[in-house]
């Protein structure tokens, strides 16, 4: 059975958050309220309006540049590198829980890199909140769950295999220790059985969830054929997400089809 991967030349790019990147350097502005002077940033939120926050647990983030945001947990402030808003104004989500089970709370927070033609992507962080006694220039530790990272788990979670059984064509997809089979018929119709590659595409549309019970990944999964620029979308992979020590891996994968 045929591995399933990411093919990169659909975007011309390495990657669909590099394309996401440089669309937001075309199109980002300076947002009201941001100053991208190099005042501390307990200085800046002053009076400020946060973009989100959690306010049982004193923890709110504010707009700074267009590729910062100030995050203040108590009295504690620090300049993350997070790029808070895009083109579609949706702001990040924000959650905290015990994600490691070390018995202290860390935060999470999903933040959308943006969209275009093909193309939505989420970026997962982890904050350890450890360092709240306010020490040093960066009490807060971040980590997130890199593209390259999870892309490669899913390649190696992921398999897929193209088969006729009795006049129907048929996709079948593993996820992890699960089997799916989803009709493909309607494909093999349009371009040939020739066309259609023996494995699917993936990286390109990618979610993150953020809740109180655990992180997840959702992301959509299609053919790849000869002749397309982009994946023909069939469903998507759901994972839950194990965070440890600024580590994230994969795990307890499904497949929905569309």
């Amino acid at each position: 059975m045929a591995r399933l991967e990411y093919k990169k030349s659909w975007k011309g790019l390495g990657s669909a958050a590099a394309i996401l990147t440089l669309l937001s350097a075309c199109s980002t502005a300076e947002a009201p309220g941001r100053d991208p002077t190099s005042e501390p940033p307990e200085n800046k939120t002053a009076g400020m309006t946060p973009v989100a926050s959690i306010p049982d647990k004193d923890v709110y983030l504010y707009p700074d540049t267009a590729k910062t945001a100030i995050l203040a947990v108590g009295d504690t402030r620090q300049t993350m590198d997070w790029r808070y808003s895009t083109v579609r104004g949706v702001m990040p989500a924000l959650e905290i829980a015990d994600y490691d089970h070390d018995g202290d709370d860390e935060l999470a927070a999903v933040l959308e890199l943006g969209s275009g033609t093909g193309l939505l992507l989420d970026e997962l962080h982890v904050v350890e909140l450890t360092g709240t006694n306010g020490a040093g220039e960066r009490p807060f530790a971040d980590h997130v769950f890199q593209e390259e990272d999870y892309l490669a788990q899913l390649g190696d979670a992921l398999s897929f295999e193209k088969t006729e059984q009795a006049g129907k064509w048929l996709g079948r997809i593993a996820a992890g220790d699960k089997k799916y089979e989803v009709d493909i018929s309607a494909f093999v119709d349009a371009y040939g059985a020739e066309a259609i590659e023996e494995k699917l595409g993936y990286g390109a549309v990618v979610y993150f969830n953020a809740a109180d019970t655990g992180l997840s990944l959702r992301a959509a999964v299609g053919l790849v054929i000869d002749g397309l620029a982009e994946p023909q979308y069939i469903g998507n992979i759901t994972a839950a997400i194990r965070y440890e020590a600024g580590s994230f891996t994969l795990g307890s994968y499904a497949f929905t089809a569309e």
